[in-house]
């Protein structure tokens, strides 16, 4: 990634207030949508050896019971052949500590590619224990798989892992 580039995310980043976060780069974060929230997003990867990058739109909302359910458009690349994938997700909270700061998620996404096809359908399924500390720090560890050839020619699993820091409010440039 350029430097203009990363320098253009953290200006943006520092002036724009997060109210939900739902992934942690490619880690699903434990934040769930209240029932009847809507979210939407615009991911974007530029592959700066490669001189292509990838576009994910996503929309996600609350269904209620610790529940969410979106939809993703993976598998957009420019420049090359695009693999238009669309991906029904799921994710619930099936155990919410809140005050013990525990949490366990369980999620599920769909991948149904539409053209360029080098397989029929794909399933990405995660597992996830997050714990929120006293100073707000959220620690997520977990296990996923995906089913072949949707990431790798054959099964691929392994361990998702993420720290979140929540940006602290600032009044006249002074942590409060």
């Amino acid at each position: 990634m350029c430097m203009r580039t990363v320098l253009v995310v953290m200006v943006l980043s520092a002036l724009t207030s997060a109210i939900a976060q739902e992934t942690i780069f490619n880690v699903p974060s434990a934040d769930i949508l209240d029932k009847g929230k809507v979210y939407g997003e615009f991911d974007f990867a530029y592959q700066w050896d490669a001189s292509s990058g990838t576009y994910t739109p996503r929309v996600v909302a609350g269904i209620g019971h610790g529940i969410e359910i979106g939809m993703n458009l993976n598998g957009i690349t420019s420049p090359g052949s695009s693999q238009a994938t669309p991906t029904p997700t799921v994710k619930w909270k099936a155990y919410d500590g809140k005050t013990n700061g525990w949490s366990f998620l369980v999620g599920d996404a769909l991948f149904i590619p539409t053209e360029n096809r080098s397989y029929n359908i794909g399933n990405y399924v995660y597992a996830e224990l997050t714990k929120t500390l006293k100073t707000q720090t959220r620690l997520t560890f977990g296990t996923f798989d995906f089913t072949a050839k949707v990431v790798a020619q054959g099964n691929k699993g392994g361990g998702q892992f993420g720290i979140e820091q929540p940006k602290q409010p600032m009044k006249s440039g002074i942590l409060v």
